[in-house]
């Protein structure tokens, strides 16, 4: 901080001044300007030495307020720190110093080593929940695919096994359509030859084990000699 050699300053000069109270305190740098009506009233309280008076005024607004917030209010909300410093200091030295407080900004803030380690780890353990909340999220989502890809195999298992039950279904029936409808022919053709020829119930079943008998297969390994003596034919190996 300098000091100046002839007093009193200009009206409008503007000052600043760092303001250090120790190594574990905040260091605030305000700017001051002298208003013109009231520089008389300055000197006439100060003197000379109205630096270091303005230097103990801030001291003690800066200490007051710094001890109304912890450490971890400075490492997380340094900003409303600052703005409750100015505030307090730009009201003590206008009531006691008669000077305006055009800006005010806290460069830095010391704590001692276990207060430094205490604000690390809160952050870490901050962060690191944070990284298991997502974690457990990408999990959760991993998961809920999981159950709507086994949802969705179960449904096409469902679908191929109706598609397979209903194709069953279906070609049974045309098989059985198809046998009755081939049962038919043959029963129709049967009743348009006896009606044809005249023949008896007897003599179109004669005929129907006769025709059976010629449509035999023959061959090797298969019967080659029938023999028909009676009204009921027998087969002969």
């Amino acid at each position: 901080m300098q000091t100046q050699n002839l007093f009193p300053p200009e009206p409008a000069e503007i000052k600043m001044i760092q303001i250090r109270a120790g190594s574990q305190s905040p260091c605030p740098s305000p700017q001051y300007q002298f208003n013109k009506d009231d520089v008389g009233k300055v000197y006439k309280e100060f003197g000379e030495q109205y630096e270091a008076r303005f230097l103990l005024f801030a001291r003690m607004a800066v200490s007051d307020v710094a001890q109304k917030y912890t450490p971890h209010v400075f490492w997380t909300d340094r900003n409303k720190v600052a703005l409750d410093m100015e505030h307090t200091l730009a009201t003590m030295l206008k009531k006691e110093g008669y000077v305006t407080v055009d800006d005010f900004q806290l460069l830095h803030v010391n704590f001692p080593d276990k207060y430094e380690a205490m604000i690390t780890d809160i952050q870490l353990q901050v962060q690191y929940k944070l990284t298991s909340e997502y974690q457990q999220k990408v999990t959760d989502v991993y998961k809920d695919i999981d159950v709507l890809r086994a949802e969705n195999d179960a449904n096409i298992t469902a679908i191929q096994a109706t598609a397979q039950a209903e194709a069953s279904v279906l070609v049974n029936g045309a098989s059985m359509t198809g046998f009755y409808a081939q049962q038919k022919a043959k029963a129709d053709a049967y009743a348009a030859l006896q009606a044809n020829l005249t023949l008896s119930n007897q003599e179109l079943l004669d005929y129907v084990k006769i025709r059976s008998l010629f449509s035999r297969p023959s061959g090797p390994g298969k019967p080659a000699n029938t023999v028909v003596g009676s009204s009921k034919p027998s087969l002969v190996n």
